[in-house]
């Protein structure tokens, strides 16, 4: 990571005969996992992932990000106390300059997109973990032009009128510190993959002494009252291998997803769970100090 750069890494078909005759392709921009302290966007076991998409005419750009927790975790594991209440802060503040990064990321995107042949109005974000909850976040505060814990919002960096076209999320969750979860404005559509027994981050909701840390199943529950498009996929038993499994083992269903909802904008709710009947029985609730635990081992 650097200072006062970032970079993106930009993966695309090597037929380039669509770009020359002016076709315009959708992209997929995506955020590494890593807890905001530690992963990188070339790791190995999202190349299949990025291979995938790029085979079915999507462009993919893997974005570095600020990792907020970095000197946070350092300080931990040298055997500083951190309360709850400043790691949450921390947590925020960390999501809020991922979110941001996406942001510029999108802008660079856009500004460049006759070059590289990309659809302006295609342009999608997806992430693993910290990447997911990044993403998501990022989604959730256009949908109600929040600001961020830094004062500033997506209109700070990208076009007022400019939407993600969709979002799917490997493990992610909404941390919302200010009142109950809302949607003033639908969101694009949303993927998300999650296992039911992931002690690293929530699936359902757990609360905290300074507001929710809203998971996959929570965020579907919310969607599906306000009529929202999007795909909850669960896999019972299953921990946070789920942040990255899916990138190997249900790329069908993510093009899928991208065909059905993104491309021919069809509005259609999904909820599918997958059980393992050979597996033991996991732990399915945790508290916000479980979370802490799991995340800074």
């Amino acid at each position: 990571m650097y200072s006062d750069s970032l970079s993106l890494d930009h993966y695309y078909a090597q037929d380039h005969t669509q770009i020359r005759a002016g076709a315009k392709q959708p992209c997929m921009i995506f955020m590494f996992g890593g807890g905001f302290f530690t992963g990188s966007k070339d790791d190995a076991r999202y190349l299949k992932y990025y291979k995938t998409l790029a085979e079915n005419g999507i462009h993919v750009f893997a974005i570095d990000y600020r990792l907020g927790l970095k000197s946070i975790v350092n300080s931990v594991r040298g055997n500083r106390n951190i309360s709850a209440g400043e790691m949450i802060s921390a947590l925020e503040n960390s999501i809020d300059m991922a979110v941001e990064d996406l942001y510029k990321a999108t802008s660079c995107i856009l500004e460049n997109a006759g070059k590289w042949g990309i659809d302006t109005h295609r342009i999608m974000a997806s992430g693993s973990s910290a990447g997911a909850i990044a993403a998501l976040q990022a989604e959730y505060y256009m949908c109600n032009n929040l600001k961020t814990t830094r004062n500033t919002n997506y209109r700070d960096f990208l076009p007022e009128n400019f939407r993600y076209a969709g979002i799917i999320s490997f493990a992610g969750a909404i941390l919302n510190l200010h009142g109950k979860m809302k949607w003033l404005q639908q969101p694009a559509p949303i993927m998300f993959f999650h296992g039911n027994a992931d002690s690293n981050v929530p699936y359902r909701r757990v609360w905290t002494p300074f507001g929710s840390f809203n998971g996959s199943a929570y965020i579907s529950k919310k969607l599906t009252k306000i009529a929202a498009p999007h795909y909850l996929y669960t896999i019972d038993n299953a921990t946070h291998t789920v942040a990255v499994s899916p990138m190997k083992e249900n790329l069908l269903q993510v093009i899928d997803f991208i065909n059905k909802f993104v491309l021919e904008q069809k509005r259609l709710i999904i909820n599918t769970e997958v059980t393992q009947p050979d597996q033991p029985k996991l732990n399915k609730r945790f508290g916000i100090k479980d979370y802490i635990k799991s995340n800074l081992k």
